[in-house]
């Protein structure tokens, strides 16, 4: 598992890189000047936790979701 995604209230989600993989993805793809560091999670609103996983699978990583139903692995 490279990535998991877990609810974190009504409107949030919580991204988490598991892997060492998608934790140097992650850094490579969302850090700049004005956010220099990656602290391995993020809180994100659904839309842009999909947008995010979506472009994580283009690119070969392994996901899980934790909804109020259970576990799915992509």
């Amino acid at each position: 598992m490279d990535i998991l995604l877990d609810r974190s209230d009504d409107d949030h989600w919580v991204v988490t890189m598991i892997s060492l993989r998608a934790q140097n993805w992650a850094a490579h793809e969302l850090c700049c000047a004005l956010r220099p560091c990656f602290a391995g999670s993020m809180r994100l609103d659904i839309m842009s936790a999909d947008r995010l996983l979506k472009n994580a699978r283009k690119q070969g990583f392994k996901t899980e979701f934790v909804g109020l139903c259970g576990k799915d692995i992509y």
